[in-house]
């Protein structure tokens, strides 16, 4: 009888370690698939980035050749005239936030 006891006693710890290393092996489990999905997440954004740069420099570029365009056709394809008023302009600008500080 106490034989039988300890081998029920034996048995019931042996299942309950196994059930301790199932549970902490699905766990771990978990985690890595977790893990796996922030970084799948994250790699997604970032070529969701690169995308969206590529089309803001795109659009840059094309705005910048139909201005380029527009001023070829109006004859005033002389970049001193455009820089000087840039410059002129960029000036006020300074004085005008130097003061205000």
């Amino acid at each position: 009888m106490e034989m039988t006891r300890r081998k029920e006693m034996i048995m019931m710890m042996s299942l309950r370690r196994r059930a301790e290393q199932e549970k902490k092996k699905n766990e771990k489990q978990q985690e890595y698939l977790k893990k796996k999905e922030d970084e799948r997440m994250k790699q997604e954004q970032l070529e969701k980035k690169k995308e969206e740069e590529k089309l803001r420099r795109q659009l840059i570029l094309e705005q910048y050749r139909q201005r380029k365009a527009q001023e070829e056709e109006d004859g005033t394809s002389g970049p001193s005239r455009g820089r000087e008023e840039t410059t002129a302009a960029s000036r006020g600008a300074t004085m005008t936030r130097s003061k205000s500080r």
